[in-house]
């Protein structure tokens, strides 16, 4: 009895040892992971973007990423944003500010989406 007392407190022993060091490996694995991403940079109305409501995002073939927001369609290319707005005495304007879906055609275009219907664009 007591040999058998004294093998299940050493299997106690070792099962104890080995999830130690198996949680102790995986939050260093899990903090070196965590200290090795880059971060979050933030872009904001502060940074030019014209609204932080962003709806949709999509990156156009030469790279230039667009933002549609609340309050108008912004291109970035990856220094300063540029921002599309409604502006009621432009027939050429986009239709509306707020912008709800992007996406780009074969011959890359830019279909938009916005509260008052669908606006094509040619970024050339």
């Amino acid at each position: 009895m007591k040999r058998i007392f004294l093998s299940l407190i050493i299997v106690f022993a070792h099962y104890t040892l080995f999830t130690f060091l198996l949680v102790t490996l995986n939050l260093s694995k899990c903090s070196a992971q965590a200290s090795n991403s880059g971060g979050f940079r933030h872009y904001t109305v502060s940074s030019g973007l014209s609204n932080n409501k962003v709806y949709c995002i999509l990156q156009d073939y030469k790279g230039m990423m667009w933002f549609g927001t609340e309050d108008g369609l912004n291109s970035f290319d990856g220094y300063s944003f540029y921002q599309y707005k409604y502006n009621p005495g432009d027939s050429f304007s986009i239709s509306n500010t707020i912008i709800r879906c992007m996406m780009e055609d074969e011959e890359h275009n830019l279909w938009i989406g916005t509260d008052d219907g669908l606006n094509v664009f040619n970024p050339a």
